[in-house]
């Protein structure tokens, strides 16, 4: 996230994924999917204070200004055809980001205050089909929705996830897909700084 304020997430406003006890879990996470987690459809392991090992194993977690998070999707990412350059354009609409105890920050876009918020996400492949053991990098960029409880409505976004396409998968994919699920998953979330609260 834009920690400077100046509208973009550069190299060093960035934050590595972590897990309880390390950087980045070598397992993978299942990005083709609806996932659920409790039974009321919130995540597990979004919490005030810093990675503790309380957090559900099924997450990548994060921490992120002294609070834990996580990735989570509301809806299956979906490949939406190729760009003019080749590249997969990713269905990112489903994006939410639970953190420091709020269950569910929408980043799939804020289309309505953010034109450049498409909830598009673009991924290249060492493979044009995306296919098992091919690597691929996604890229996507939004914004937090304008008023949001979180107190960084309007700050910039920016998501990075590298990888490797596997076929070691707990869940159920959505068919068309299955190419899209990672692992060995090594991904990069942006770090923000909390705007000053409107006096």
């Amino acid at each position: 996230m834009d920690t400077n304020g100046d509208g973009s997430v550069a190299s060093g406003e960035k934050s590595v994924i972590l897990v309880a006890g390390g950087v980045a879990s070598d397992k993978g996470i299942g990005l083709a999917m609806h996932q659920t987690f409790d039974n009321t459809g919130n995540p597990i392991g979004s919490h005030t204070g810093s990675i503790n090992g309380s957090e559900s194993p099924q997450f990548d977690i994060w921490g992120f200004f002294g609070n834990t998070g996580l990735d989570y999707l509301s809806s299956p990412m979906n490949d939406l055809g190729l760009d003019a350059n080749g590249n997969h354009k990713i269905d990112m609409s489903g994006w939410v980001v639970g953190w420091n105890g709020i269950d569910a920050i929408p980043m799939g876009g804020d289309t309505a205050n953010f034109a450049i918020d498409t909830g598009v996400g673009t991924m290249v492949c060492s493979k044009a089909s995306c296919s098992n053991s091919s690597t691929f990098a996604l890229s996507y960029n939004a914004h937090v929705p304008l008023k949001d409880v979180s107190g960084f409505g309007g700050v910039a976004y920016s998501l990075k996830l590298t990888g490797v396409v596997g076929t070691n998968l707990s869940h159920i994919p959505v068919p068309a897909a299955v190419w899209l699920f990672g692992s060995g998953l090594v991904g990069l979330v942006g770090v923000a700084r909390r705007k000053k609260a409107a006096v």
